[in-house]
């Protein structure tokens, strides 16, 4: 068979790279596609989470039918007004506060909730990341509040490390971990004690260390 230009061989040739070019547009399409759906899912003070978000920024960025307004909780019972994202998944839901209310206000707070999620930060921090994980991202050990109160388990400081550079600038970003269920049992609960409190602990304490708690919340305060 001849493969001279002209030729039914040539019209093979061409029509087999039309198959390879457009099988590669529909396979990368794709691939973009679940990449920039990935993308989406990353917590920082840029993009749609800027200082300068509204809800219709948000809803842009990802929907208008998965952007509500509902209320969320602040604690101890009570409930505000706020912005939810993707309310009806929970390994996806956000929920963001506004100072000076939902129409005209800016971006207060924003939190992801459970035991495991989609979003994590441009750190890498995410839903039920362990102390040790969490360390090993910051590449050197943090300051985190004592358990047992309202505040306990939160991040303070990342003492230099590598997530410091999350933490300035238009908006902070923090963690908040939870010691397992058996915290108070395991060993007499005397690492329990030992790191409970109204006071900030290294997460290289012997007692964190050994309780290794787990991240149940992250949430962004914006410097408003």
């Amino acid at each position: 068979m001849s493969l001279e230009p002209g030729t039914g061989g040539s019209r093979f040739w061409v029509l087999g790279f039309w198959v390879l070019v457009l099988g590669s547009w529909f396979t990368g399409g794709e691939g973009a596609g679940a990449q920039s759906g990935e993308a989406r899912r990353i917590i920082s003070c840029e993009g749609p989470f800027a200082p300068t978000t509204t809800p219709e920024v948000l809803m842009a960025a990802f929907g208008a039918a998965n952007v509500t307004t509902e209320d969320v909780h602040v604690g101890e019972g009570h409930f505000e007004e706020g912005t939810v994202l993707f309310s009806k998944s929970a390994d996806e839901r956000l929920e963001i506060l506004w100072t000076g209310g939902i129409t005209h206000g800016r971006p207060r707070d924003l939190f992801i909730r459970g035991e495991k999620s989609r979003w994590r930060t441009a750190g890498g921090l995410t839903l039920g990341a362990s102390l040790h994980a969490v360390e090993s991202l910051n590449r050197r050990p943090f300051r985190l509040l004592g358990f047992g109160w309202d505040y306990g388990g939160t991040t303070m400081r990342w003492s230099g490390g590598r997530l410091a550079e999350q933490a300035d600038g238009p908006c902070r970003i923090r963690a908040r971990f939870s010691p397992p269920d058996t915290a108070r049992d395991i060993d007499g609960g005397k690492w329990y004690r030992q790191v409970g409190g109204e006071r900030d602990f290294s997460s290289g304490h012997p007692a964190m260390q050994a309780l290794n708690p787990v991240i149940y919340e992250i949430f962004v305060q914006y410097q408003n």
